[in-house]
């Protein structure tokens, strides 16, 4: 079940506030079969002498069903330095729920833009309150994110201990490398003692800073492992797939919302990066 609610606010100049809001239920008529539909006043949260219009909708969307509500908002007495301003502003709040059973991501999506179109008609301002749908598709992106940076994380350090030995990353890194990744460590072991005497130095560095260390310290001949090993293994491309899943990666972790395409644009670089990390896998050998 997904459960999405926006503010809308700012009305345009040219319109009132019960026209638009009428507007928006006529408009929200046209994007699929209403099969139920109720009206009704009731006191407002914040100015209870006022009575705020509430609607509660059954929409029928390519065949599925969705509950649709809209609650119009009074606000008034704003603060402003101690003083209080006059300010009558009239919002509105949309909700859309889903039912229990799993619904198509692009079905649910589709929605949602349709109704945030309808009202942007209206308002010029729409906030997203919470969106249940966004938040099951970033844990699911953060989830292959993870999964994909523990493989690199795999890949660097078996390789580097089958080069080098046990110790590789005290005794042959940049000292830059060594204090980022001390620094860290000591942030995590000052409280969380149970695995305080594993080694994670590799897990305290960040991605780019993984590509970096095997890029400017040297172990072969004085050849970094970049250019000894790694760089003729991998498409030529590689540095550019890791800024941009690193890019891609940082508007995931922030909340932003996720719209179709980046989603797409994430697992595109993640499949990518992905197949350029098995490959070399198994050029590398390490059996």
């Amino acid at each position: 079940m997904h459960e999405i609610k926006y503010l809308a606010n700012s009305l345009k100049s040219n319109f009132y506030f019960k026209s638009a809001y009428k507007n928006i239920l006529a408009d929200l008529e046209s994007i699929g079969e209403i099969t139920d539909k109720t009206n009704s006043e009731e006191k407002c949260s914040f100015v209870p002498r006022e009575k705020c219009i509430t609607s509660d909708l059954k929409l029928r969307f390519r065949n599925n069903y969705f509950d649709i509500f809209l609650k119009e908002q009074i606000y008034n007495n704003i603060f402003i330095d101690g003083i209080i301003e006059k300010n009558h502003n009239e919002t509105i709040q949309i909700t859309i729920k889903t039912g229990f059973k799993n619904y198509n991501f692009d079905t649910v999506y589709d929605l949602k833009l349709k109704v945030i179109n309808t009202v942007k008609k209206y308002f010029d301002d729409v906030y997203i309150l919470f969106d249940t749908q966004n938040e099951t598709l970033r844990n699911q992106l953060c989830y292959d994110i993870n999964q994909l940076e523990s493989k690199l994380r795999k890949l660097i350090n078996i390789y580097m201990v089958k080069k080098i030995g046990v110790y590789w990353f005290e005794d042959n890194l940049n000292q830059k490398f060594q204090n980022n990744s001390e620094i860290n460590s000591n942030i995590y072991d000052s409280k969380y003692k149970d695995f305080k005497g594993i080694k994670t130095d590799i897990f305290n560095l960040q991605i780019n800073d993984l590509i970096k260390m095997l890029k400017n310290t040297q172990y072969f001949n004085l050849e970094s492992a970049w250019d000894y090993d790694i760089k003729n293994l991998i498409p030529e491309n590689f540095n550019d797939q890791l800024r941009n899943f690193i890019k891609l990666k940082n508007f995931i972790a922030y909340n932003k919302p996720i719209c179709r395409n980046l989603k797409q644009d994430v697992e595109i670089s993640i499949k990518m990066l992905n197949q350029t990390l098995d490959k070399l896998n198994e050029n590398i050998k390490f059996k």
